[in-house]
């Protein structure tokens, strides 16, 4: 009863403040503001968290509660009640924990706050360290641009937040324990550390074109694709070195510049998928495809949203192997992000936004036993077994594709002795293009040849009155759509930018014409050796 007694007259004679810290909830890859509003009553020890928070959120109680005891803080008897604000928004995940703790802190005057426009980030274990976060780097993001001065999060996290650091004047605060957190704020300087430098890129080894022997042609057009960002289909019997081609299309991209890095590791720091090893994507991301690939696999989605493949080749290149064994309910999931180049994921009333502007590059075989139009082997399939797999790329799928080529078997002799292009001579006509697009869009929002618009098309794409005659003769012959025709003048402008010069010549259209001929029909028509 004594006991009981000194206890209540310490919680009678407490007092207590209402205190104000700040976080960030992560939506996709978006974050938004969130204030943890704590409050401290006399009564009976109660813990509660409101303001619409998950599973997670809701057990915060017992690992503050620990972690603030285990820190060696006197925890407050009293009726605690946590608001996370705006109650509206849906409040997922445990990096409020630290919030929370540093809020408890506050209220119960245990520690004074000296520092002001800061947010913090963080879960705590049960023995006061801070652990690290899923998200880390888009709350960073969102926090940054939310004009804060500082953030305080798990040292584990460090290493992907500095691209944010470098960026801005955002000041990245690394903390071990609850314990150095509150210290923090009360005023004490923590030594911070720089745990990543722009340079300190991993150059790791690219694989080569030269070890794929002859196609010519197709490394050409892999190298036009890659510099306006167009995407492109290959067709071709098995062994004919389609995928070989597909992997070594990374080598011809650009290094990626800062930002890029930033878009696209925001991406897989939402999904989980950095950590002290990899904190940050430096080289363009490869992501690939097959049969057993789902949609929530390509798109994304579950519970908690996470980003699917679509996303993670973010910057990089998506490759569909064997594209046509893909189910076409899958296949078709692809349209959308190949026009808009975002992905919209909708779940319990809240949408998440992930980035999807991605190098789309598919290969199939021309037929389920995969040998038609092949000269040295014999096609088994029937009429109708040919056409169920035509079927399976549809026509608005296929209207969306800019580029197809056909990969033939190579001679004998070219197998042995035939002269190839390597990877460095690619890359240098890729970025000769290149350089030449930005100076052409420098004062507008478009980065390559294929974002251009209508009216873009317009304007960067003039033609002489040969080159109007003949892609109105290739519209009315041939019965390519509005979108085709577009698509056809901007692939004709790379073409002409590859070649360095200025007019779009007929030769240039000619070409574009050729590299999408198999598209522009109806799927039924396509003759794979035409």
């Amino acid at each position: 009863l004594l006991n009981i007694s000194k206890a209540w007259s310490f919680r009678k004679g407490a007092k207590y403040v209402v205190s104000v810290t700040e976080s960030i909830a992560l939506e996709g890859v978006k974050g938004r503001k969130v204030i943890i509003q704590t409050d401290i009553a006399h009564g009976l020890p109660f813990f509660t968290v409101i303001g619409l928070g998950d599973t997670a959120v809701k057990e915060a109680s017992e690992r503050v509660r620990r972690a603030i005891i285990n820190s060696g803080f006197n925890y407050p008897q009293g009726r605690i009640t946590i608001n996370l604000s705006p109650a509206y928004i849906r409040k997922k995940g445990s990096h409020y924990d630290l919030g929370m703790a540093l809020g408890i802190l506050l209220s119960c005057g245990a520690i004074k706050n000296k520092k002001e426009k800061c947010a913090f980030v963080g879960e705590l274990a049960l023995d006061g360290t801070v652990q690290a976060v899923r998200g880390a780097l888009p709350m960073a993001i969102t926090v940054a641009e939310e004009g804060y001065k500082e953030l305080v999060l798990p040292k584990a996290n460090c290493a992907e937040v500095s691209l944010v650091g470098m960026k801005t004047d955002l000041k990245v605060i690394p903390v071990e324990s609850l314990k150095e957190a509150a210290q923090y704020v009360s005023g004490q300087i923590i030594k911070q550390k720089k745990v990543y430098e722009k340079n300190n890129i991993i150059n790791d080894e690219q694989l080569d074109f030269l070890d794929v022997k002859g196609q010519r042609e197709a490394k050409d057009v892999i190298a036009a694709s890659v510099a306006g960002f167009h995407s492109l289909l290959m067709i071709g019997p098995p062994g004919t070195g389609k995928t070989m081609l597909a992997k070594r299309a990374c080598g011809l991209l650009p290094t990626m510049t800062l930002q890029e890095q930033m878009e696209t590791s925001a991406v897989y720091s939402a999904a989980g998928m950095l950590n002290e090893e990899t904190p940050i994507i430096a080289k363009r991301p490869f992501r690939q495809i097959n049969k057993n690939t789902t949609k929530t696999q390509l798109l994304g989605g579950g519970h908690i949203p996470i980003p699917g493949e679509i996303s993670f080749a973010h910057n990089g290149i998506l490759f569909a192997d064997e594209m046509l064994e893909i189910e076409k309910n899958v296949l078709e999931c692809l349209r959308l992000p190949l026009e808009e180049k975002t992905i919209h994921i909708v779940r319990k009333g809240q949408s998440s936004t992930f980035p999807a502007n991605f190098l789309f590059i598919g290969a199939t075989n021309p037929c389920r036993c995969g040998f038609l139009g092949d000269g040295s082997n014999r096609c088994t399939c029937s009429a109708g077994e040919i056409e169920r797999y035509r079927s399976k790329l549809s026509g608005p799928l296929a209207d969306r594709i800019d580029m197809c080529i056909e990969i033939c078997r190579i001679e004998c002799e070219e197998l042995n002795n035939g002269t190839t292009q390597s990877t460095k001579e690619l890359r240098e006509k890729v970025i000769a293009a290149v350089e030449i697009q930005e100076n052409r869009f420098k004062n507008t929002d478009i980065r390559r040849n294929s974002q251009m618009k209508e009216k873009d098309v317009e304007r960067f794409c003039a033609l002489r009155k040969e080159g109007k005659a003949l892609m109105s003769k290739f519209y009315k012959e041939r019965g390519i759509s509005p979108r085709r025709y577009y698509k056809m003048m901007k692939l004709a402008r790379t073409l002409a930018d590859m070649d360095a010069e200025e007019k779009i010549s007929e030769i240039h259209l000619a070409s574009a014409f050729h590299y999408t001929r198999l598209l522009a029909k109806n799927t039924k028509d396509i003759s794979y050796s035409e």
